[in-house]
């Protein structure tokens, strides 16, 4: 059990290159397993690395004075984490803010020291809800709701939002897909040639064709510089929200929602 006397919450993990465990997720304490809290009214982002015997090696806190929430990480070759999240502090880690809540990359070293922030987003709310790791650059994901600043193309609502970095955090391409009702992306995968997301989408246009009816679970494919391949509309018309997904050997793909219908 790892966290302090306040709310503690794991968000995603990942096995590291030497068998132990990198944890992400946000925290409300400041005592116990957590130092460096910024601000303990609201949450900070909270890296955690374990060895392979799950003893804590080093935890650091990432945020500023409002609420910041971690859902991403991935290992880089020279041992350092990139994670990502949403980030709507605008001190601290938070310098930069293009307003409301941003999608933040931070580079954390070896030793969990953090040596890279940067946030990313419009004037409007944005979230970040992943990370991948492409060759030696990385592709953020999540919820784009701003039309202005780095979102580049937004079509209504929230867009699935999906942007390339490089390890300077340059912006190598970005990318809004969806349609004129609200989208949402809650996990992704690199595949060959590109990249598959699944979440929700309320749309039956522009990017989306196929909803039964209230939210999809929407999983698409895109090229390796986030152009659209193929999409599908999984659900009935209840609510239906794909959360999860994973490649399989045989070049198909296995996705997992959260579903509401009885139909469809």
């Amino acid at each position: 059990i790892l966290g302090g006397t306040a709310l503690d919450r794991l968000r995603n993990m990942i096995q590291t290159s030497d068998g132990g465990y990198a944890l992400i997720g946000d925290t409300k304490s400041n005592d116990s397993d957590v130092t460096g809290h910024h601000d303990t009214t609201w949450t900070d982002a909270w890296v955690v690395k374990l060895d392979s015997q799950g003893t804590v090696e080093w935890s650091r806190c990432i945020g500023g004075t409002s609420y910041d929430y971690g859902y991403g990480i991935v290992q880089m070759n020279d041992g350092s984490y990139w994670t990502t999240g949403e980030m709507s502090s605008s001190d601290f880690d938070g310098v930069g803010n293009h307003g409301y809540a941003d999608f933040f990359a931070a580079r954390l070293d070896s030793a969990g020291n953090v040596t890279f922030v940067r946030l990313y987003g419009g004037s409007d709310q944005d979230f970040g809800r992943g990370i991948l790791k492409s060759g030696d650059n990385l592709v953020l994901y999540g919820f784009g709701g701003s039309s202005n600043g780095d979102v580049v193309g937004h079509i209504n609502y929230y867009d699935y939002w999906i942007l390339c970095i490089d390890t300077s955090g340059t912006i190598l391409w970005q990318k809004c897909l969806g349609g004129t009702g609200n989208e949402g992306v809650y996990d992704g995968a690199v595949v060959p040639g590109g990249y598959l997301f699944t979440g929700y989408s309320e749309s039956n246009n522009v990017n989306v064709s196929g909803n039964h009816g209230d939210h999809d679970a929407w999983a698409i494919r895109t090229d390796s510089t986030g152009n659209l391949v193929w999409q599908v509309c999984l659900g009935g018309t209840a609510q239906d929200d794909g959360y999860a997904l994973v490649p399989l050997d045989n070049g198909k793909y296995l996705t997992a929602v959260h579903a509401f219908s009885s139909d469809g």
